[in-house]
C-alpha cells in the first residue's frame, strides 16, 4: 500500500542529515522509500558496482607430483585500467628438492574492469545457473581440470561464484562448455596473459639450480598479509588445501646441497671450480662421494682423468669440472688424487 504524506514525512525527518550519509546508507534509505512509493533498483550503480575482484583457481592433473597448483588473483581498478596481482602456490612434494613454492607477480593492464569481464556483471549471474552448470560439468569431468571461485562485492553483499572446468573444456575440439563456465575461462585467460606463464605452461617438475630463487615476495604487500592470515582459504575449499599453509611453508627455505673438496694429494689445485650437485641424485635424495685420479702436466693443467671411483651419478659432473682445474706448475708430469663429498644437507621426510 502506498505511504501517506504523513508516513513519508516521518521517514525523511527521522533520517536526519541525509547529505552526510555515505552512499550505501543513502541507497538503503532510497530503497526503503521505494518500498512504500515506487519500485526501486536496490543494486549499486553500475559505475561503482565492482571495484575489485578476487579469484581463486585450483588446477589439478592426473599426473605428477605435484598434482595440484593454486593461483590467487586480486584485481583492482586504477585511473586508467587495472592492477592485477597473482600469487601462484605449489604444495610441497619433498622438502629437500621440491619444497612448497610461492611466486608473486604484480602487473598493470590498460584493460578496464569491464573489459576484463567481457562487459559482464558477475553480480547479475544467478547462483541457480551456476549450480546447474556445475552439476552438468561433474558428469563429464575428466581426471584433470580446475575449480574456480570468483569473490565479488555486490552493493553491500559479498557474493561467491563457483565454476568447474574439465579437461574436455581445455582440449576437446567441441567441448560444449556451459555459458558461465566459458565466460570464467575467458576472464582467467585474459588475466593469465597479463600475469605471465601459469602451471599449464611450466615444466611438470623443475627442481631448479642450487641457490636459485624466484621473484622476491614483498613482505609489506597487503595481499600477502591477507593470504598468510587465511583470508583466501575459502576460495580453495574444493581442493582440501589451505593456501595460507602453503604460503607459510614456502617461506621456510631448505638448505642447498653442497659439494666439498675434502682432499687433494700430493698437491692442492691453485684454481678450481667445484662441480654442481647433479639433478638426478638430488631427486633421488642421494648423497655420496667421488675420488678421481688426475694426470697433471708440467704447466699445471689437467691432461687426463685416469681413474674415477664413487657413485656413477656424480661421475659426469666431476669429470666435466676437474678438466679445467689448474695446479702449481712443476718440471715433471704427476698424478694427483682428488676426493669430493656431495652432501644434501636436508633430511627428506619418510612416508
Amino acid at each position: 500500500m502506498p505511504a501517506t504524506p504523513v508516513e513519508l514525512s516521518l521517514v525523511i525527518t527521522n533520517s536526519a542529515n541525509i547529505n552526510d550519509m555515505n552512499p550505501a546508507k543513502y541507497l538503503l534509505l532510497a530503497c526503503l522509500l521505494g518500498f512504500f512509493v515506487s519500485p526501486c533498483n536496490c543494486q549499486t550503480p553500475a559505475g561503482n558496482q565492482l571495484q575489485d575482484l578476487t579469484i581463486g583457481r585450483e588446477t589439478f592433473f592426473d599426473f605428477g607430483p605435484p598434482t595440484e597448483y593454486l593461483a590467487l588473483y586480486v584485481v583492482r581498478r586504477k585511473d586508467a585500467g587495472t592492477i592485477v596481482e597473482r600469487v601462484s602456490l605449489t604444495p610441497e612434494v619433498n622438502k629437500c628438492y621440491a619444497p612448497a613454492k610461492a611466486e608473486f607477480v604484480e602487473k598493470s593492464s590498460p584493460l578496464s574492469m569491464q573489459e576484463l569481464l567481457s562487459e559482464r556483471d558477475p553480480c547479475q549471474i544467478p547462483e541457480k545457473t551456476l549450480k546447474k552448470e556445475a552439476k552438468k560439468q561433474r558428469k563429464a569431468m575428466g581426471f584433470s581440470g580446475a575449480n574456480t571461485v570468483f569473490r565479488v562485492t555486490c552493493g553491500m553483499q559479498v557474493k561467491t561464484l563457483r565454476t568447474e572446468v574439465g579437461d574436455k573444456d581445455w582440449f576437446d575440439e567441441k567441448p560444449n562448455t556451459p555459458a558461465e563456465t566459458s565466460w570464467t575461462m575467458q576472464v582467467l585467460g585474459k588475466l593469465d596473459k597479463i600475469a605471465g606463464p601459469t602451471a599449464m605452461d611450466k615444466p611438470m617438475f623443475d627442481p631448479g639450480e642450487p641457490g636459485a630463487e624466484g621473484p622476491p615476495l614483498l613482505a609489506d604487500e597487503p595481499t600477502l598479509h591477507k593470504l598468510s592470515a587465511g583470508d583466501y582459504d575459502d576460495l580453495f575449499s574444493a581442493s582440501g588445501l589451505k593456501a595460507s599453509e602453503i604460503y607459510k611453508t614456502s617461506l621456510v627455505k631448505p638448505p642447498d646441497p653442497t659439494v666439498q673438496l675434502t682432499d687433494s694429494s700430493p698437491v692442492k689445485p691453485a684454481v678450481f671450480k667445484l662441480p654442481d650437485y647433479p639433478v638426478l641424485p638430488r631427486l633421488a635424495s642421494h648423497p655420496g662421494w667421488a675420488r678421481v685420479h688426475l694426470l697433471v702436466a708440467a704447466d699445471g693443467t689437467v691432461s687426463n682423468t685416469t681413474v674415477y671411483e664413487g657413485s656413477k651419478l656424480f661421475e659426469a659432473a666431476v669429470r666435466d669440472a676437474v678438466k679445467d682445474w689448474k695446479f702449481p706448475p712443476d718440471t715433471n708430469e704427476r698424478e694427483v688424487t682428488v676426493n669430493l663429498e656431495f652432501k644434501l644437507n636436508c633430511k627428506p621426510v619418510s612416508n
